[in-house]
């Protein structure tokens, strides 16, 4: 099933059939379609691409489908387009997954069914649209060339960075802040100033022409009137590039034009799984190695230096530590005096010597890593009772809470908004107690109807049913913001609480409406459900609201939005093309012990204000 709320579809990534289903399996989305079009389901899988007209039901539109439409296994691109008369639109690509059956692959025919010969027409106005799209990236890569020309002149940079030193080292901040103040004002003279002291104009010709650095050009984008938001971001597509880490990443100024984010995912602890050596008894002790990765060890040693390689030069895994990234190895912070991880590698004069590390221990790596490997040193004749060890070692300075290696292929990635609260909830969609009707709208809102004899809830995320559901959109660490808002007018409605368990103790804590923002932490609590309650100083007060809930990365509520999710999954090298959803993105997987790396185009007009800012707080002008 697909889900449809202007012009933007979605799915929970439910599988949609599988390859050679017939007449068995519908492909429905399910929405408030417009009333007047025609819908058609464009679907594309590798070269081939088949129209799939969609027929009206009660609930949006549906197609049931074929062997012959089903013919192909893998991953489908599939994109929703509504026709009325001359008026054609179509929705964002999502990804959907058609597992393999047992007979094997085969192509669709090549000669087009009866309705996709209809739509040659329209394939050839792709054709065209496609070579367009081609020159103008052509172009954007010659105004990025003329940007990056702009960037490097050396009077605008200079006197930025002037300003930049002066500032910080009169306020008596660190070089390293000098450093980072310089850098921004070299960022923001040389972008600012391009835009500002030859900003584009229109040419004989009615295109935009821009400056490259020594005259104006011509862009080869018509202009039309005014240069407005978006035409400055057309204009300077892939100019400026932004790029962010991190377990679960927040964008709030993706470019609004739509583009292809470059995503890659790594294990966070990067020592590969499985080890080197393989759970045996070795010189009196025997290792056990734990479906989680983590090691425990038991027996007395014969060896004053008893090892187990996790890693060795020698087999067949490359190197997981790269040169000049600074590591922070952990897990052993509770074993015995002498039990930790240790670093084999060699020397410039060819002598093999090893990193003693402490619980933790943070270098930058320079080494040409022979062995990573638990040691349990000066041991002979020690005895061990059954100690377990967690290894890890993280990109940072940090040692953070252990994670298994997580291997970066078909991991799920998925391309959020801001607001992470998944529709539809797991809550009916109307139910009545206690004097209040809670009614879920198709646009995700919630109308709230009566009068409350007592404290009544419904479940947004989560229920008694399904304890810790509202944990996989959780990641540790990370701070997130709850907000209700009241979008029929007026200020009274309904409050929002989160269930937190003590893992310890047992014991039940809450964030409400009055404390929204919070900081997970994994290690201490569960995180059980999300839910819209009426109670307290609601209570016997007759209420007839419609509110929104949002979940969003973040300290601060921000204005609302429907939820919207696109997955997608990485291929074995850990990579793979995200389409932007929307100006405020955000990225995470439904796998823990990831780490997310992006790189996506910038919003350039938020870019010129927040440099603009920059060099102005430094005591600049522009």
């Amino acid at each position: 099933m697909i889900q449809y709320r202007d012009w933007y579809i979605w799915t929970q990534g439910q599988v949609v059939a599988r390859q050679f289903d017939h007449k068995t399996r519908s492909l429905e989305v399910v929405g408030q379609l417009p009333e007047g079009w025609d819908w058609t389901v464009i679907v594309r899988v590798g070269e081939y691409m088949d129209y799939l007209p969609l027929t009206r039901t009660d609930t949006g539109a549906a197609i049931e489908l074929s062997a012959q439409q089903l013919a192909l296994s893998g991953r489908y691109s599939i994109q929703l387009r509504g026709t009325q008369g001359e008026l054609v639109r179509h929705t964002n690509v999502l990804s959907v997954y058609v597992p393999a059956s047992l007979s094997g692959d085969a192509n669709w025919p090549e000669i087009p069914s009866e309705f996709t010969q209809l739509e040659q027409r329209v394939l050839a106005v792709r054709e065209q649209a496609a070579e367009t799209a081609k020159q103008a990236e052509t172009a954007a890569a010659q105004i990025a060339g003329a940007m990056q020309t702009i960037v490097q002149a050396k009077e605008d940079v200079g006197r930025a960075a002037a300003v930049a030193e002066e500032s910080a080292v009169g306020a008596g901040a660190s070089e390293q802040a000098a450093q980072e103040h310089r850098t921004q004002a070299q960022a923001a003279a040389a972008l600012a100033g391009s835009y500002t002291s030859h900003p584009p104009v229109v040419g004989e010709n009615g295109n935009w022409w821009t400056w490259n650095g020594a005259q104006y050009a011509d862009s080869g984008k018509p202009s039309q009137g005014e240069l407005t938001h978006v035409q400055g971001n057309t204009l300077y597509a892939n100019a400026l590039k932004g790029t962010a880490s991190g377990a679960m990443i927040r964008l709030d100024d993706v470019s609004p034009l739509e583009h292809t984010v470059g995503v890659s995912v790594r294990s966070k602890n990067v020592i590969p799984y499985p080890y080197y050596d393989k759970p045996s008894t070795i010189y009196g002790i025997t290792y056990t190695v734990n479906e989680d990765g983590s090691i425990t060890f038991h027996g007395t040693s014969t060896v004053s230096f008893n090892m187990f390689y996790l890693w060795r030069s020698a087999g067949t895994t490359p190197n997981p530590l790269k040169d000049g990234v600074t590591y922070t190895m952990s897990g052993c912070d509770t074993a015995p005096t002498g039990v930790g991880i240790f670093i084999g590698y060699t020397d410039e004069a060819g002598a093999t010597k090893y990193v003693s590390v402490g619980n933790p221990f943070t270098w930058s790596n320079t080494y040409t890593i022979k062995a990573i490997y638990i040691q349990l040193a000066n041991s002979e004749g020690k005895t061990f009772e059954n100690i377990t060890v967690y290894p890890q070692i993280e990109v940072g300075t940090t040692a953070t809470e252990y994670e298994s290696f997580v291997d970066p292929a078909t991991v799920t990635v998925k391309a959020h908004g801001k607001n992470l609260i998944p529709y539809p909830y797991v809550g009916e969609l109307t139910a009545s107690q206690y004097g209040i009707t809670f009614t879920y709208n198709d646009d995700g809102t919630i109308r709230v109807k009566g009068t409350a004899t007592q404290y009544v809830m419904t479940h947004l995320i989560g229920s008694s049913k399904h304890n810790d559901a509202i944990s996989p959109y959780l990641k540790d660490g990370e701070t997130y913001t709850v907000s209700v808002k009241n979008i029929s007018g007026g200020s009274v409605g309904p409050y929002f609480i989160i269930t937190l368990t003590n893992k310890a103790t047992g014991e039940q804590s809450y964030v409400t409406s009055t404390n929204p923002t919070f900081t997970v932490d994994k290690s201490r609590y569960t995180y059980e459900y999300l839910r819209l309650y009426v109670g307290g100083d609601l209570l016997n007060v007759e209420l007839d609201c419609v509110v929104s809930v949002q979940l969003e990365m973040g300290t601060a509520a921000t204005e609302h939005e429907a939820y919207r999710c696109a997955e997608y999954t990485t291929n074995e090298d850990g990579t793979c093309g995200v389409t932007s959803v929307a100006p405020t993105m955000t990225l995470t997987t439904d796998t823990d012990g990831v780490v997310v790396d992006c790189e996506y185009n910038r919003d350039i007009n938020k870019a010129f204000e927040q440099l603009t800012q920059a060099i102005i707080s430094m005591g600049g002008n522009v």
